[in-house]
């Protein structure tokens, strides 16, 4: 019994220490992944429009299409994916001015330069191109290519988030929780948070259990919380892992089962979480 009190106790602190989202550590945390997801996402994003490209328009009969330009990058050929994005561009293709603003910013078939990175995405985001748009923001929040400002980031990763981004409605629910370039907000940050939640978004499930674990910008629900972890850990979010792992060890709101709780620890473990790699020594030694 002394045991399963001290794994409770550590349970419950495990849980507060890491629910705090105004959290200077935390957030640079999160806006880091914000980052890294941004990129990846967005690059997805535009294949899969590209993919659907109406390749019998006018314009295809006059010059090369953005199918032209997807099948040299596919081919290989970055070089020559780059000149095509970069003529279609010039033309006016707001999805060639953000493809090509992403090709400059990876210096991807093209020199890298962040500034002409911005130039294009701000093209593209003024045509109301949703992940420039995002794009845009990000660097604005980072301040690559362009004088860092939160506030002109909010603003763009609004309008990517209004038109159904999941990645900039997280994006802005992190401006709400932290007040960056923005006053801050924890029921606007919970709104955000949702949007991209339901929408499959890890990070935004796992911000938003904790928000609904701590009662901040929403009421208190330990139940919701607990569905949105675990939405958060199926969807391979390390730190939501974790933190049902330690619910499992301690019976906080789930039923006690250790078994339960090694199996999510270990997945936390799998991808370098160093308090569940800790967490499943300490099981493991005590059998």
């Amino acid at each position: 019994e002394a045991v399963e009190a001290v794994e409770a106790v550590e349970a419950v602190e495990a849980v507060e220490a890491v629910e705090a989202v105004e959290a200077a550590e935390d957030g640079a945390t999160r806006r880091a992944e914000t980052r890294t997801a941004g990129a990846a996402l967005d690059d997805e994003a535009m294949v899969l429009r590209l993919d659907d490209e109406d390749e019998d328009t006018p314009a295809a009969a006059s010059g090369p299409t953005l199918a032209d330009a997807r099948a040299a990058l596919a081919a290989g050929d970055a070089a020559r994916g780059a000149q095509l994005f970069g003529t279609l561009a010039e033309r006016g293709d707001a999805d060639a001015q953000a493809y090509f603003g992403y090709l400059l910013y990876q210096g991807e078939g093209i020199a890298r330069d962040r500034a002409a990175a911005v130039t294009w995405y701000r093209r593209a985001a003024e045509q109301g191109h949703r992940d420039a748009q995002y794009n845009l923001a990000v660097a604005y929040a980072f301040g690559e290519g362009v004088a860092k400002d939160d506030a002109e980031a909010v603003q763009w990763y609004r309008r990517a988030a209004e038109q159904g981004s999941a990645v900039a409605q997280y994006s802005l629910g992190v401006s709400y929780a932290l007040g960056e370039g923005v006053a801050r907000d924890p029921a606007a940050a919970a709104t955000w948070y949702q949007r991209a939640a339901e929408q499959g978004y890890p990070a935004a499930q796992y911000n938003l259990g904790h928000m609904l674990h701590a009662g901040k910008g929403v009421e208190r629900d330990e139940a919701a919380a607990l569905r949105w972890f675990d939405e958060a850990a199926r969807n391979g979010h390390a730190a939501a892992q974790y933190i049902l792992g330690a619910m499992y060890r301690a019976g906080t709101n789930v039923a006690r089962d250790l078994d339960e709780a090694r199996r999510w620890f270990r997945l936390a473990a799998a991808q370098g979480h160093e308090q569940a790699r800790a967490a499943l020594a300490a099981l493991s030694a005590g059998g």
